[in-house]
């Protein structure tokens, strides 16, 4: 018995620690931006934040809003239908912001081991496989 025991702690104690190194996403965040205008968007699993400004305006518009775990789920669902790794290499549809012709956006990804995952495109129009990402990432904004 005593041998089994000593096997078992052997086997365990030898194998890597794989679930560890799964890094896990604790935040997501949109930016885009203009000359007259910029728009941020941070989710994290407790809540929204939002911040606005326009030219015109003096200060930045923020607000704040707390999302379910239901809402932060949804979004991890589709955080996860990419890998990770791939978000930085996917091309823009459009290259209209390199001449000032379209908002210049980005949605980037935080891991718990600060790694940053960022994807860069015109508007709202990300790569195909970006697009139910930015959509989740508008749901949880009020209007």
């Amino acid at each position: 018995m005593n041998v089994r025991i000593y096997f078992f702690l052997v086997v365990l104690t030898m194998t890597p620690g794989y679930a560890q190194d799964i890094p896990v996403v604790i935040k997501v965040e949109f930016s885009t931006l203009t000359r007259g205008a910029h728009e941020t968007i941070l989710i994290t699993k407790d809540c929204v934040k939002v911040g606005k400004q326009r030219s015109e305006d003096r200060e930045e518009k923020k607000s704040d809003f707390k999302i379910t775990a239901e809402s932060w789920n949804s979004l991890m669902n589709e955080v996860n239908r990419i890998p990770l790794p791939d978000v930085a290499t996917l091309q823009s549809p459009t290259k209209d912001r390199a001449f000032d012709g379209a908002y210049h956006s980005s949605i980037i990804i935080t891991t718990d081991k600060q790694e940053t995952f960022t994807h860069t495109f015109d508007n709202e129009n990300p790569h195909q496989k970006l697009v139910p990402l930015m959509l989740a990432i508008r749901k949880l904004v009020p209007k």
